[in-house]
């Protein structure tokens, strides 16, 4: 820093950068404003308007009131027995509740937002009074006591639990305080959580604190805003015709010498563009200051077996928190089964139990857990040719002093599940769909992987049927049943509901401290004993394994999400980790620059996913496809032609090194463990695919890419008819709408 100061910082003199963002000026009586947004017709089902509300609370910079902000959030819209949550979802005038409801304390004031998605015109109306009416009725009645200690539970534990499996624990903990930060608030006050708690707890000995809080921030309120979002079939095609009308006006401006101008600054970007890039002249770490020692767990897990089930328990620092994860690994299920399962999945610890209805359940969940929750795991068993592995997982967290009624709704929510509540579980599924449609755009290139890979694998099957654009489509079709046609379709969830819970087919992990092993090992053990017995084979999915099959969904986007897979060994072959840094390079010196600088994509990119067998190059928010399509053909020729040096591959190899090193909360480092003894993945098979990743070459990479990436391949992608109208690839593409 020193150096820095010296030889910079000292040579300027500070100014005011004049960054201070004002209060709002607050409206005297609430707004209300519409607003259009664009929507393919074939898409639009009558049901696709967004209703909202927002109110501007107080100084977002004031920890003890954005404490007090979270506490009623929570209380309004917090679990499944939340009010505002509950009772819009009871209404029936949406499918799901609108993905901008909840407590935003990102900006310089807190601002507050509820509504509803998938809204029909006739009841736009209906949803703010159900909101109003809402609100309303909490003054009317007593706040539960335990719905309180349940938010301000939640707080507590979102601050001990020790997270960071994406960014560093410390540096997430930053982000957290960077409002305050940015706005001249008293970072130190919301670090000092305690204080502003106490104080908190002290002001609600008065019954009527929160109520009085509702009103003045919500009720009485004038800084209202409502907003409609309705659908509009032609905007796109109106923004389109008005943008090229715009640009043809602007040519016909343009004199000679401006024409001249555009041309030389084309050339001179394109130059620009491939010029040589000498990044030998910046500091850099090379490859032998990487650790050759691939990062295991401290202790190995103590692995214990109860009537047939299989328990490992985790010695890890983790703050005082337990996690545990019931893993019931399934078999002898056809495809619509699997869906189901997904299906089932969705709902499963939202629905209540046959002793406790879903808001008493959620309220148990909120006031004795951090989180519970269920899934499906999936994973390909890396040392066999094709074969798949499927669970039922149901997970939670929670504060080690409350293990004990964790491990009740545990045991309860598996031996006494209820699927009666026919309501409750169209409103999820509903809710679910909605977001899983909307969401398909964002998350193109993962839907486009899992679409173009299908057909490689049991695995890929498997995943494109729980979480592609099979699944999204089967749960939207569901979530517009009639209402007999749905009960059929929940009687037979609850005859496969009958079949997977089975201690014979079970697996646990638990990752808490030494200390609290001998505790927990007698309640998991009493749990277990409590299940059915059934044995079930290994999924065994049939797939046609077709040579090439290249598809295209499509749905309202103006970009494209393209994507070109080959399948390839695992990372247990002495060729994965060929592949892993081959995908860097590939990525990061060719793709790049070809398909996000010069075709003006917002990404290109390549991935090898080292357990599944997958090798592809793919595109992110692409205003092109056929050009894509053909720099995608082109990367071998740029790999085998161009003069790379040493240097150039330890650069990928160190992108590589730093995923693998990515680093992991104390409980994630043992869930991962514990995925990789379900599929029979060892340390040493990480530890020999770490030595492989630090000793390749520029001729190990050429060897594998002429092998592997010269032969069968599919593509998948995810864009609009419209683009594919104006830039389609060929006819060789199966091309379905997302709502067909």
């Amino acid at each position: 820093m020193a150096f820095i100061s010296e030889n910079v910082l000292d040579k300027f003199e500070s100014i005011d950068p004049k960054t201070t963002v004002p209060l709002e000026k607050k409206y005297t009586s609430p707004k209300k404003f519409e607003f259009s947004f664009p929507l393919s017709k074939n898409e639009d089902d009558g049901m696709k308007n967004i209703v909202g509300v927002s109110w501007i609370l107080q100084d977002g910079t004031d920890s003890y009131v954005t404490l007090l902000a979270r506490v009623l959030a929570h209380l309004l819209l917090g679990n499944e027995g939340a009010i505002l949550r509950k009772n819009l979802l009871e209404s029936k005038l949406g499918k799901s509740i609108a993905k901008f409801s909840g407590l935003e304390r990102e900006l310089r004031e807190l601002v507050f937002s509820v509504g509803l998605e998938g809204v029909k015109n006739s009841e736009i109306p209906e949803v703010e009074k159900v909101i109003n009416t809402s609100l309303a009725q909490i003054m009317d009645q007593e706040i539960d006591d335990s719905e309180v200690r349940s938010a301000l539970h939640q707080i507590e534990f979102k601050v001990k639990e020790i997270t960071g499996d994406y960014y560093p624990f410390g540096l997430s903990t930053v982000l957290n305080f960077i409002t305050p930060w940015l706005h001249g608030g008293d970072v130190v006050s919301f670090i000092r959580i305690d204080v502003d708690m106490k104080k908190l707890k002290d002001s609600l000995k008065d019954k009527n604190y929160l109520k009085e809080k509702i009103k003045e921030y919500f009720i009485d309120n004038p800084h209202k805003v409502s907003l409609v979002l309705r659908p509009d079939h032609s905007m796109k095609e109106r923004a389109d015709q008005e943008l090229r009308e715009k640009l043809e006006k602007q040519k016909i401006m343009l004199n000679s010498s401006q024409k001249d101008k555009l041309v030389q600054n084309a050339r001179l970007l394109k130059e620009r563009q491939e010029k040589f890039i000498d990044f030998s002249l910046l500091p850099k770490i090379e490859v032998k200051d990487l650790n050759m020692k691939m990062k295991s767990l401290k202790t190995s897990p103590e692995i214990l077996e109860v009537a047939g089930s299989k328990l490992y328990f985790y010695d890890q620092s983790t703050n005082g928190i337990s996690y545990i994860k019931y893993s019931f690994s399934q078999g002898d299920l056809n495809e619509e089964e699997v869906i189901l399962l997904s299906l089932l999945a969705t709902v499963f610890t939202k629905i209540g139990t046959k002793n406790s209805p879903y808001h008493e359940m959620a309220k148990r969940i909120g006031l004795y857990t951090g989180k519970v929750a269920s899934s499906l795991g999936t994973g390909r068993y890396v040392n066999e040719t094709d074969r798949a592995y499927l669970s039922f997982d149901i997970f939670a967290k929670c504060l080690d002093e409350n293990i004990k009624p964790m491990m009740a709704i545990m045991t309860e929510l598996i031996n006494e599940y209820s699927l009666d509540d026919v309501d409750k579980i169209e409103s999820i599924i509903k809710d679910q769909a909605n977001e899983l449609m909307i969401c398909v755009a964002d998350y193109g290139t993962d839907y486009a992987v899992k679409s173009a890979a299908r057909n490689t694998s049991q695995y890929h099957r498997l995943m494109e049927l729980t979480s592609g654009i099979t699944f999204v489509r089967k749960i939207n079709k569901i979530s517009q049943m009639d209402r007999i046609t749905f009960e059929n379709v929940l009687e037979k969830m609850k005859a496969l509901a009958c079949k997977i819970f089975s201690k014979n087919n079970l697996n646990v992990a638990v990752v808490t401290s030494r200390d609290n092993n001998n505790d927990f090992q007698e309640l998991v053990a009493s749990s277990i004993l409590s299940f059915p017995s059934r044995k079930n084979n290994g999924i065994d999915l049939a797939y046609e394994k077709t040579k090439r099959r290249d598809e295209a969904c499509t749905t309202t986007t103006n970009v494209a999400y393209v994507v070109k897979t080959f399948s390839t060994p695992t990372l247990i072959h002495e060729d994965g980790a060929k592949f892993a840094v081959l995908a860097k390079m590939i990525g990061t010196d060719f793709l790049h620059s070809e398909i996000r600088e010069k075709g003006g994509a917002y990404g290109g990119f390549s991935g090898y996913r080292a357990i599944r067998g997958i090798f592809y190059m793919a595109s992110f928010r692409d205003p092109q496809i056929t050009r894509t399509l053909k720099t995608f053909e082109n990367a071998l020729k740029w790999l085998n032609d161009s003069n790379f040096s040493q240097d150039d591959v330890d650069l990928a190899i160190i992108q590589v090194i730093a995923e693998l090193d990515t680093p992991l909360s104390p409980s994630m480092e043992a869930f991962k463990y514990f995925e990789n003894q379900l599929t029979n993945l060892s340390m040493n098979d990480w530890q020999k695919y770490r030595e492989r990743i630090l000793a390749c070459s520029i001729s190990d990479l050429r060897q594998v890419a002429n092998k592997y990436l010269t032969g069968n391949y599919s593509v998948g992608m995810v864009t609009s008819k419209e683009m594919l109208d104006c830039d389609n690839p060929g006819n060789e593409f199966n091309i379905s709408a997302l709502i067909g």
